[in-house]
């Protein structure tokens, strides 16, 4: 089951920009019995992730805080339940009814493990997602960002690309 709570990654100490604030808004006025959490250096083993990930080390000291929060909402969600929102998501109504998840084939005892949607044709949207804790689909991408990113050849490092490689792979299983 994915818990009423909203998550999302700031890292360092930069001013957040109006469109964080105009969003954060959203959040509050859609999702009223949502805890809102950021994600960041404060409460992610940052030690921990750059000494084991080389991927993660070396787009932290590039600052690519792209693919640093990349990183760190997989690893942060899997061991959490909630939902992962983009700064700059605004929300329109509340999402209760989707994590209830009633009638939904993706669902499992009647509560919504994961949900997702596509950007365009060909690609998954990460701007939002619902995960229950531990779940296999975030395990996946954890696992390629561990051991499979400099193995495999791939030309985009995008979070978006990654998760649409993964989803192919376990998509069938829904």
């Amino acid at each position: 089951m994915i818990e009423k709570k909203i998550y999302y990654v700031w890292i360092g100490n930069a001013k957040k920009p109006d469109i964080f604030y105009k969003c954060l808004e959203s959040w509050k006025k859609n999702l009223l019995d949502f805890e809102i959490i950021e994600i960041n250096e404060k409460n992610f083993d940052m030690k921990t992730h750059l000494a084991k990930n080389r991927f993660f080390r070396e787009c932290y000291e590039r600052r690519l805080w792209a693919y640093v929060s990349d990183y760190m909402r997989v690893h942060f969600m899997y061991e959490n339940s909630g939902i992962y929102v983009d700064t700059d998501m605004e929300i329109i109504k509340d999402l209760t009814p989707i994590l209830e998840g009633k009638g939904n084939e993706f669902s499992k005892n009647g509560k919504m493990n994961f949900f997702i949607g596509y950007e365009d044709e060909k690609h998954i949207s990460v701007g939002i997602f619902g995960t229950s804790k531990h779940n296999e689909v975030l395990k996946d991408i954890k696992e390629f960002y561990e051991k499979d990113i400099y193995i495999l050849f791939i030309y985009d490092f995008k979070f978006r690309s990654i998760c649409t490689k993964n989803y192919n792979r376990w998509s069938s299983t829904f």
